[in-house]
């Protein structure tokens, strides 16, 4: 979309460069001269960069594709259609509701082997990110999700 918002390529029919190029300005854009210098608003607010731009995807980035705070997260997963969760074109992660490592430690009771089964099948959370939260290498998390998954039966 970049190369469309600052007037390199056409702009498609879904994309909202005439909003974009607004909200920079202040106003809706009224003049080939306003597009112009939204065009280079645009280009300059890309190029600059901040210590934080680093780990702003890790920290920000929520399912692969919500980009905002957990609130943000529940409010689209809710409007969200039900057969978004069983459509299989859509990659799973992108399909699971996202909890942090300490809500479904929570949702489990507490228990650890239980919590990290659930949040690894049903959350899209990665064994390595588990191992990191609880402390423990990615192996013994592996172990501790199999274990659990037969107790289960799943």
């Amino acid at each position: 979309s970049y190369r469309a918002h600052v007037g390199q390529a056409a702009t498609p029919a879904w994309l909202d460069s005439d909003g974009l190029h607004g909200y920079l300005l202040g106003h809706s854009v009224a003049s080939p001269t306003e597009r112009k210098q939204a065009r280079q608003r645009y280009a300059a607010l890309v190029d600059t960069t901040d210590p934080g731009d680093a780990v702003f995807w890790q920290v920000a980035l929520r399912g692969q594709i919500y980009l905002g705070n957990a609130e943000f997260e529940s409010s689209m997963q809710a409007q969200a259609a039900p057969s978004r969760s069983a459509a299989k074109e859509i990659p799973k992660p992108q399909r699971l509701q996202a909890l942090d490592w300490q809500d479904c430690l929570r949702a489990c009771g507490d228990d650890r082997n239980r919590a990290l089964a659930w949040a690894y099948r049903e959350h899209g959370m990665t064994m390595t990110g588990l191992a990191q939260q609880c402390g423990l290498s990615v192996s013994h998390v592996s172990r501790l999700i199999a274990r659990q998954e037969g107790i289960d039966g799943k």
